[in-house]
């Protein structure tokens, strides 16, 4: 085996910003030397330009310490249509790595209807709010702090049922209330009290 002889062992799609995506590679005895071809595009380490076989600069890849794997950040543009990666380091046998797909996108979540909330002073009552991404609800807090009881309809993922307790409308204006996410992300959702 030649000296520089490494393995590929796994490509992993880690995520998309939507202008690159970020992949991984997983093997062993990965050196300076190694490449990754994506399409046309060469990526490898961080050089100078005026080095022998440097790279884009926009196409830099990293390697952990330990030689094991390899990160890069291809473009849209690079990535499209490509079903392979082939991996090279000095004289040892090419390998080629299948391409996954990213994971899909997770919108955000929003309440789309009604919007803006609206609902009479002092009332109390269960209001059906559609939305989208709706399970990915923790919680919801009212403007003091107050959790405030909601379901998300077993049947449709988009419906949520929200109880507005009478602390809720006792005062008449705007009112914020904030959905807290499971990842603790928080979205705002405007209640008027008339």
């Amino acid at each position: 085996m030649p000296q520089s002889s490494f393995t590929a062992s796994g490509l992993i799609t880690l995520g998309t910003n939507g202008e690159k995506t970020q992949l991984a590679i997983i093997g062993g005895k990965f050196s300076s030397d190694v490449r990754v071809f994506v399409g046309d595009a060469e990526f490898g380490l961080k050089c100078q330009p005026s080095e022998s076989n440097c790279v884009e600069p926009n196409n830099n890849l990293t390697l952990n310490a330990l030689g094991t794997v390899i990160t890069l950040s291809p473009t849209k543009a690079q990535i499209r249509d490509i079903k392979h990666i082939l991996i090279t380091q000095g004289e040892a046998q090419p390998q080629v790595l299948a391409l996954t797909a990213p994971p899909p996108t997770v919108p955000k979540t929003k309440i789309v209807s009604p919007s803006p909330l609206i609902i009479a002073a002092g009332s109390s009552k269960e209001e059906k709010l559609a939305g989208v991404n709706l399970e990915s609800i923790k919680k919801i807090i009212d403007f003091d702090g107050k959790e405030l009881f909601f379901n998300v309809d077993k049947d449709d993922k988009n419906l949520l049922l929200l109880q507005i307790p009478p602390f809720v409308t006792s005062q008449t204006g705007e009112k914020q209330i904030k959905l807290i996410m499971k990842d603790d992300e928080t979205v705002l959702f405007t209640i008027v009290v008339k």
